[in-house]
């Protein structure tokens, strides 16, 4: 049984709900199930700074609002410099979400050219209970507001949203690994013109007046996602399409590469009303694209 691919309503909405984000996720493999995940994480420096801002001018307005409805105002104190938008101390708290026995071995800031971010470098006892998202939103720091509603959300969903692994140790091992259904969800309309800025479709709500002074190339520019796995030893047999020596590949989308396509964006577009087949060998032909379609995924290693 292979997944539906909404794959472009899924990476637009990403899009604009992180931005511009690179997130490389390899995780190592032992045969006993335990291992190690390394995960970086990147944003475009002027993209975090307008974000940043975005938020201080909607808490500005809160604050706004509040006096204008007549409540008591604290006396105004000297703005305090903005918190980073990461953090080995957020990284620590997301990784108590990642599983039993999950710690943190490394954590480097990242501050280079135009970006920011950081890498992380985790261990795990079992890979049976660790929890990875393919979404990098997940990767994004989060407000309070946030925090408390994934808490909500999160009993109800389970591990749905996860990655799931099932490890039958041994020599071979054999790792079943299930790939969560992407729900469709409602998303801004995007075109891409060759040599032209991209501009958010029109709607009701008056968003193209928000979006037209946004070069939104600046949200598609660098965002990157990708998941593997490298496996202990070799590879003895596997039903996943992106095998190289020993290491699958679940999920590398890379948008620089779409977009310097000319109508490969559109091409995109059309994989979400085809079957998982058909989508799977259109988008073997688009550059920067390899998606797993597969629903299940079984690698035999030894």
């Amino acid at each position: 049984m292979k997944r539906t691919i909404p794959i472009l309503a899924f990476i637009v909405t990403i899009l604009f709900t992180t931005g511009c984000i690179e997130t490389h996720t390899l995780i190592q493999l032992k045969k006993d199930g335990s291992g190690t995940m390394k995960e970086t994480v990147k944003m475009n420096k002027a993209v975090a700074g307008m974000l940043q801002g975005m938020g201080e001018s909607m808490k500005n307005a809160f604050e706004d609002q509040g006096a204008d409805d007549g409540e008591d105002m604290e006396p105004a104190e000297s703005p305090e410099p903005p918190e980073p938008m990461f953090s080995e101390e957020e990284v620590r708290e997301k990784m108590e979400n990642m599983g039993p026995g999950v710690e943190l071995l490394a954590y480097e800031d990242i501050d280079e050219g135009g970006s920011i971010g950081y890498t992380a470098t985790y261990s795990f006892p079992d890979i049976n209970e660790l929890r990875v998202s393919e979404d990098p939103e997940s990767s994004m720091p989060a407000s309070d507001e946030d925090e408390i509603a994934e808490m909500e959300m999160s009993e109800e969903q389970g591990k749905d949203d996860f990655l799931q692994f099932h490890l039958a140790p041994g020599s071979p091992a054999e790792l079943e690994i299930i790939i969560p259904e992407k729900e469709e969800k409602e998303t801004i309309d995007v075109e891409v013109a060759d040599g032209e800025d991209a501009d958010g479709g029109e709607g009701e709500d008056g968003g193209q007046d928000m979006m037209e002074n946004i070069d939104m190339k600046q949200f598609f520019r660098g965002m990157r996602i990708y998941i593997g796995i490298e496996f202990e030893g070799s590879i003895q047999e596997t039903n996943a399409h992106f095998v190289d020596g020993n290491i699958i590949t679940l999920m590398d989308v890379d948008l620089d590469k779409v977009i310097a396509q000319e109508g490969a964006f559109e091409e995109l577009q059309k994989s979400n009303s085809m079957n998982p087949a058909d989508a799977r060998d259109l988008l073997s032909t688009i550059p920067g694209v390899r998606v797993e379609t597969e629903n299940t995924v079984n690698v035999t290693f030894d």
